[in-house]
């Protein structure tokens, strides 16, 4: 080991062999001593996971010869500089508590295969008085209680790299004391969380008082130190243990419930540390995490829908699940599991819950919460179906038969009993629901509070860099973005920066001859609007003579027309908001769209074609002179005009006419004048 050091390693050595020296000062001189002692203490993993490598971190214990001792919240890492030698610098110090406050949170016990106890069926012992007495705690080694813990260790496991760590430091010492600490928390949660080795009481850090009993599942781990606390103190621990604030205790608990992982040994590993910890921990929580074919189901969900924004959709889904399992058990106590639940025997329990839990009137034969009735009839099919391939990998051809006799009954009691009275209660429902639409003017308030917001930020910005205008100047743009295209909010946020690189435009670098056949006005709104995809169906502009249907045509192979929709659209939705500048959209644009409307007074619009068909509109004089004046020098040199003039001249006098259409009259006056 090289020092790294002001000192030499020669002033160290002048020192007695004899002379115990402090934990600061041997890490000031061998700054790896630190994480060797850490690495120590955490390395006799029974569980053969991936070592704890933050353990060592922000523990306390007041006393190795007091085993009942609960550690205090105001032990922690920095004490350490309380104890650092006189001829080391305090440089050297800092680096060495550094060294210990920078390793990672591990949820190493939290492994798909484990079966962690279930604190439903473990118990709390109540304190016995301020003197601790026949308060055990586990060892690490030789999976024990033992009521005098550091005793234990310094008599029976001296070997051991850690024991030696404290042993070589000196008694009453906050180093020795956190060393200590980091074993019995250690052994304590292994005691806690193995079904091998718990014999069903919870050792908490501070046990209830007679008085005051408490249930296994009022405690929760530190996800920091592994020691076990109230619910309602875990927060303040926790904000001591780690530093960090947190307002809400949610995330705390998030935290807790992921690294103790009380959930059925089959759940993957993002089932465990994403889907379950934000659950409410009530009753339908703890029926459902050791059910087994939930479980699965929760699998093969997660599998399928890997982004975690549909995380929350899955957990709506399992726990109503849950609630159709504490209704079926309440009905009927042959029922155990959901796997039970497939039985042909049961299906009219199924139908009363069913019905119980979507809240049926009887008397009108209307759902409450139709949607309920509805999806629990999709989820019991489609975990059966589970169920039907999970007993098809273990040959359990009975289990096979009676979820697919169940399945049969099911479809029919669905389909006649239930579906029939969703759709009726639905149709109730939107009948009697009132559409309140925004007004313009609240739209129009709302489009310039943004526009005035995003202002401010934008000029504060280019004076000097602020990161809450910065942060308001994001907030404004994007939902101004999601205002004028009339987006949901999901689809904005998930707006990337390579999607709005990859935006299209009509300019004269990209579509020259289209930008140039566009009139001033259209010009004007090609230089202010860009089009970017935010879907992966893109919408389409495809011909209808290829033989799809209307619907499927228009929603997957039509292809998007750049032009069309960003000066099209772009000046309707210019109208929507209010900012129509003329109070008018160009006739050539008008499209009939169909918007939702609150009122009842509804003004029919006039026919804007002929009941007879397609009717050709002949030209008058003017036209034809005007026509013939602008190309009689095409005229004299016998050739027709290109499209592309012919567009530049509709567009200067606005003839009501289109390029073909005037090609195609002047090939006619070639044919009557001459032989062309």
């Amino acid at each position: 080991i090289t020092a790294n050091s002001s000192s030499s390693v020669e002033d160290l050595d002048e020192s007695p062999k004899t002379e115990r020296r402090t934990y600061s000062s041997l890490t000031s001189y061998f700054p790896t001593l630190s994480v060797q002692i850490e690495n120590a203490c955490i390395n006799e993993n029974p569980r053969g996971g991936v070592q704890d490598k933050n353990i060592w971190e922000q523990t306390s214990d007041d006393s190795d010869n007091d085993p009942n001792y609960c550690p205090e919240e105001e032990d922690n890492a920095n004490s350490l500089e309380m104890y650092s030698s006189q001829n080391v610098s305090q440089n050297t110090n800092n680096q060495s508590l550094k060294s210990i406050n920078t390793s990672k949170k591990s949820y190493d016990l939290n492994i798909t295969g484990l079966n962690p106890c279930d604190d439903n069926e473990m118990y709390v012992d109540s304190s016995k008085g301020r003197s601790g007495a026949n308060k055990a705690n586990f060892c690490i080694y030789c999976h024990t209680k033992q009521k005098k813990i550091a005793r234990h260790f310094a008599l029976k496991h001296k070997q051991e790299e850690s024991v030696k760590t404290f042993l070589d430091l000196p008694k009453n010492s906050k180093e020795r004391r956190k060393c200590i600490e980091v074993l019995r928390n250690r052994g304590n949660f292994l005691f806690n969380t193995d079904k091998n080795y718990n014999d069903g009481e919870l050792i908490v850090c501070r046990r209830p008082t007679r008085n005051h009993r408490r249930e296994a599942n009022y405690y929760k781990p530190c996800s920091n130190c592994k020691a076990y606390f109230a619910k309602n103190t875990l927060r303040d621990h926790y904000k001591k243990c780690t530093k960090v604030s947190s307002k809400t205790s949610r995330i705390v608990m998030i935290e807790s419930k992921r690294v103790i992982g009380r959930i059925h040994a089959k759940a993957s590993k993002r089932v465990r540390n994403e889907l379950f910890p934000p659950l409410r921990e009530d009753g339908v929580v703890r029926i459902i995490r050791y059910d087994e074919l939930v479980i699965i189901y929760a699998n093969k969900m997660v599998e399928k829908y890997k982004n975690s924004r549909h995380f929350e959709m899955i957990r709506q889904r399992i726990r109503l699940v849950g609630r159709f399992l504490t209704r079926m058990r309440s009905i009927n106590q042959d029922i155990t599991d959901l796997t039970s639940v497939y039985d042909p025997k049961y299906i009219d329990d199924t139908r009363i819950a069913i019905n119980a839990e979507a809240g049926l009137d009887e008397k009108t034969d209307i759902y409450k919460t139709p949607t309920v009735a509805f999806n629990l009839g999709t989820l019991l099919k489609q975990i059966g179906q589970m169920l039907i391939n999970e007993s098809i990998k273990k040959h359990d051809n009975e289990t096979k038969s009676n979820a697919d006799h169940f399945l049969q009954l099911l479809n029919q009691e669905v389909a006649i009993g239930i579906n029939r009275t969703v759709a009726k209660s639905q149709f109730l429902e939107q009948r009697r629901k009132k559409l309140e639409l925004p007004s313009i003017e609240d739209i129009k308030k709302l489009h310039y509070y943004l526009a005035n917001e995003r202002r401010k930020a934008f000029y504060s910005l280019k004076t000097k860099f602020s990161i809450d205008f910065w942060t308001k100047l994001c907030e404004t743009t994007l939902t101004s973005i999601q205002v004028f295209n009339r987006r949901r909010a999901g689809e904005i946020e998930r707006i990337l920066i390579k999607d709005f690189e990859a935006h299209e435009s009509v300019d004269e670098n990209t579509n020259k001859d289209i930008f140039n056949s566009l009139s001033t006005e259209k010009q004007t709104l090609a230089k202010k609007y860009v089009r970017f995809q935010i879907r992966e169906n893109e919408i389409s502009d495809l011909a209808n003579f290829i033989g799809h249907q209307k619907d499927i045509h228009k929603t997957y192979y039509r292809q998007p027309v750049i032009s069309r929709d960003i000066l099209r659209m772009s000046k309707l939705l210019q109208t929507a908001q209010g900012d129509d500048s003329d109070g008018s959209v160009d006739d050539s644009d008008k499209e009939d769209i169909d918007m939702p409307c609150s009122s009842t007074n509804i003004v029919r619009k006039k026919r804007s074609t002929s009941p007879y068909g397609r009717v050709n509109r002949r030209w008058s004089e003017e036209e034809k002179k005007d026509v013939l004046r602008r190309f009689k020098n095409h005229l004299k040199q016998r050739k027709l005009p290109s499209l592309a003039e012919i567009q530049v001249y509709i567009n200067e006098s606005g003839l009501k006419r289109t390029s073909a259409q005037i090609k195609t009259w002047l090939h006619n006056q070639f044919k009557k004048t001459q032989d062309y």
